[in-house]
């Protein structure tokens, strides 16, 4: 069998269709880059195609395109360095929107069969990633995997528009909108939802059970699978949140949008003040917007996503976790935080109280070596951003015993000698080395390629319908630790406070984030919600962190 092997297979709804078969994967066929939508305007709420255009190839052997970005290392640096196949990436703003599915080879065709679907919604900080056509996040491995363990699954991976074109919004959006009937931003999470409703119909035909969806994704991926849990619209059953709520990326006012929006005129060279300034831009040429009709039961921010995300009725199971080490991601822009102004800036927005709580909480103080205060700063930030809102999140669901929630934490080192990562301890998006199985020939030990196995194994068996491991419930704080050592072991807090106090990493910093859950529940008291949820985002910009960080959220758009 040749590398390029293909197949064709007869949908019984799109027709026939050609796949490509790997000899690393010979009992999986992928096909690439289907389209799933159709973009008739920059701009423009994307439509869901019922069938292939008609001079649309059916050859499905080969990557398409992505959705043009900034340029960006992907996690080729986290890697070591691109894998073997990797192929260079094409941009096209109006045929990005198409999905890669990796399906065992005796399922298709076969709708009695009824596999359960994975579907992966990559991340990016909503202005980069191409994780459909990327070697390092080929499904076909993981597929490959779950039929050895007897437990085959079908795997989707889908695309969405980015950064200013998936995610910018403003009052002139607002005014088109109106007068098409149709929702005025956050492009980027309707491309999601769309690929979700092209799903339903069609993944049956290829062996899948539309009725057994698990969504799973990473940082914005992660983000995005809870704000479709805070809509009316059930996409999937399941999910796997890896590092990523809404407080992460949490959605914005239109004013905020707004000045993004002149910002980007005034870049563009395209006077703020012509009537056909948004024509120019679409000829020309990220945070989604507050969008009530997308979120009809209230926006998701870090005050409301427990409650929103809790009253999902139509997901049943989360899996949900965190790094330990997730602002490595915002490091290099903490290099140019002044000591000085971090601290006069905290005690503005915080006030001394909660300033000299929090400050001490994580070891800041005045006259410290820079990059001692650094590397305190990245925990202190990362934790704001991604760990301390996930246990806020895991206590609140656990308490609410609206479903069931199973929690980890994972503190494996970066093992890539090639990668400026190297022996970083769990640091974020971490996850992604080992869950797709694309890497095995990379790690250095076999103690890491059972890691990686483990990680498949869990994830595919809770999409298959399985308990991952224990449930977390707050009478006993069962939470899975995956470390280089143990490998996946179940503690509870207590336990794993105490042997991650004595390891090399460090502690676990759980009391740290209810140190910072008690400050910004006194804001609340102090400030009210909005005033509390703007000194959160605010205080981080003035300091340049989060901005530098890239990572901007949707528009509290109403409707998505």
């Amino acid at each position: 069998m040749s590398t390029n092997e293909s197949q064709t297979f007869t949908h019984p709804l799109l027709g026939p269709v050609t796949g490509l078969i790997n000899t690393s994967t010979p009992h999986t066929l992928q096909f690439r880059s289907i389209p799933f939508a159709i973009i008739a305007k920059r701009f423009r709420q994307s439509t869901l195609l019922t069938s292939f255009p008609p001079t649309h190839s059916r050859n499905f052997t080969i990557y398409g395109v992505a959705c043009p970005s900034p340029p960006h290392s992907d996690q080729t640096e986290a890697s070591g360095g691109l894998l073997p196949g990797e192929e260079e990436k094409i941009f096209d703003e109006e045929t990005c929107l198409n999905l890669t599915i990796s399906v065992p080879r005796d399922a298709l065709g076969d709708e009695r069969r009824a596999l359960p679907i994975m579907v992966y919604v990559h991340g990016g900080g909503f202005t980069v990633g191409s994780a459909h056509i990327s070697a390092l996040h080929d499904t076909t491995r993981l597929v490959e995997f779950s039929i050895q363990d007897a437990h085959p699954v079908i795997i989707v991976s889908i695309h969405y528009r980015l950064h200013f074109l998936g995610f910018l919004a403003c009052q002139d959006f607002f005014s088109e909108a109106s007068s098409l009937n149709s929702p005025p931003a956050n492009f980027g999470l309707h491309d999601q939802r769309t690929a979700f409703m092209w799903i339903k119909p069609f993944i049956s035909g290829f062996g899948g059970d539309p009725n057994r969806i698990t969504a799973f994704g990473e940082s914005a991926g992660s983000g995005s699978i809870a704000f479709h849990m805070c809509s009316d619209v059930p996409l999937f059953n399941r999910a796997i949140l890896m590092s990523g709520l809404p407080a992460s990326v949490p959605p914005l006012e239109l004013k905020y949008k707004e000045a993004e929006y002149r910002a980007l005129l005034k870049y563009c060279d395209i006077d703020e003040e012509d009537p056909g300034r948004l024509q120019r831009l679409r000829v020309f040429l990220h945070h989604s917007y507050q969008d009530e009709n997308f979120w009809p039961r209230g926006f998701p921010t870090y005050f409301t996503e427990d409650e929103l995300i809790g009253g999902c009725d139509w997901v049943d199971e989360i899996v949900i976790g965190d790094a330990f080490y997730e602002g490595w991601l915002l490091i290099d822009g903490l290099k140019h935080v002044e000591l000085d102004k971090f601290l006069l800036s905290t005690h503005a927005n915080l006030g001394p109280s909660n300033a000299a709580k929090l400050l001490s909480t994580y070891g800041i103080e005045d006259g410290m070596d820079d990059n001692l205060f650094w590397n305190k700063l990245s925990f202190l930030m990362g934790d704001i951003m991604f760990s301390e809102p996930i246990h806020k999140f895991a206590i609140s669901l656990a308490s609410s015993k609206k479903k069931k929630v199973y929690r980890y934490t994972q503190t494996i080192r970066n093992p890539f000698q090639g990668s400026l990562l190297h022996q970083i301890p769990g640091h974020h998006f971490i996850d992604l080395l080992f869950l797709f199985q694309t890497l095995r020939e990379r790690y250095p030990s076999k103690r890491l390629r059972d890691i990686s196995e483990e990680y498949g194994r869990r994830w595919i068996r809770f999409a298959a319908g399985e308990e991952p491991w224990e449930e977390y419930k707050l009478d006993g704080e069962k939470i899975m630790v995956i470390n280089g050592r143990a490998g996946f072991e179940v503690r509870n807090r207590r336990e794993d406070e105490v042997e991650s106090a004595i390891s090399e990493e460090g502690e676990r910093r759980y009391a740290r984030w209810e140190v910072i859950g008690e400050i910004l529940g006194d804001l609340v008291k102090r400030d009210g919600v909005r005033r509390a949820m703007n000194v959160k985002w605010k205080w981080g910009t003035d300091d340049e962190i989060f901005r530098l960080a890239g990572l901007k959220g949707p528009c509290e758009d109403v409707t998505v």
